[in-house]
């Protein structure tokens, strides 16, 4: 049978360390995001009362960019953990199949859970867990949503426990970037996403790191041969 694990201290100290080396990045990207997201929900808000019609159209502006943005992040969090270079004209280059089958994927994640959370709790939450990979196989495989459920439930399979305490940890680190001032969170959204797209390698290729690597793959089990930074 397959052994599987993952350790979670580090998974985070992975996620901080290319969080560091990249806070630029992260700085600019979720800047851009949160501006995005306000230009939207201003223009819909503005709009609500006299042009409901253009309220409308915002508010469906800002769920499809908000599904973009996290595709992106998601994109971005998986190259940061294969060592490939963070370039912006990549990330935003994908196919729109691809992309709608990313929001039918979520749309049917986040009603699954929410049916499991209406049937007593228990349910939504293994249910949370064993397909929280479900967006991350889209972009990562371009994988067919049937195919992304199916491998998301397979690859979580023997360790929803350790999961479990995994995102709860995650939720406490961005609730204390939450709490200084907000601004904690430059630091801890790229950090908590990084230390998910880590455990996600981890548990979807069981790879262990070879010997005789240079110090970045080292800290980076997931580099392919001859991919630097």
């Amino acid at each position: 049978m397959e052994k599987k694990g993952f350790s979670i201290k580090e998974a985070i100290r992975f996620g901080w360390d290319r969080m560091r080396e990249n806070l630029a990045f992260f700085i600019v990207f979720l800047m851009v995001s949160w501006l995005i997201n306000l230009f939207f929900g201003t223009f819909a808000d503005l709009f609500e009362e006299r042009l409901p019609v253009f309220s409308l159209l915002f508010s469906i502006g800002s769920i499809l960019a908000s599904f973009a943005i996290n595709f992106i992040f998601i994109r971005v969090a998986l190259n940061i953990c294969g060592g490939i270079a963070l370039n912006v004209s990549e990330l935003l280059q994908f196919s729109l199949p691809q992309f709608l089958r990313f929001i039918l994927g979520n749309i049917l994640y986040m009603l699954l859970v929410f049916a499991g959370f209406l049937l007593l709790i228990v349910p939504g939450l293994i249910w949370m867990i064993k397909y929280q990979y479900v967006p991350y196989l889209i972009v990562d495989k371009d994988s067919p949503i049937g195919g992304a459920f199916s491998e998301s439930g397979r690859i979580t399979s023997g360790v929803k426990w350790p999961l479990f305490w995994f995102l709860v940890l995650l939720g406490l680190i961005n609730i204390a970037g939450a709490l200084v001032f907000l601004v904690g969170l430059f630091a801890t959204i790229p950090t908590t996403m990084i230390a998910i797209a880590y455990v996600y390698r981890k548990l979807s290729s069981g790879s262990e790191i070879p010997v005789g690597r240079t110090a970045y793959e080292n800290n980076n089990p997931f580099a392919a041969p001859g991919i630097t930074r």
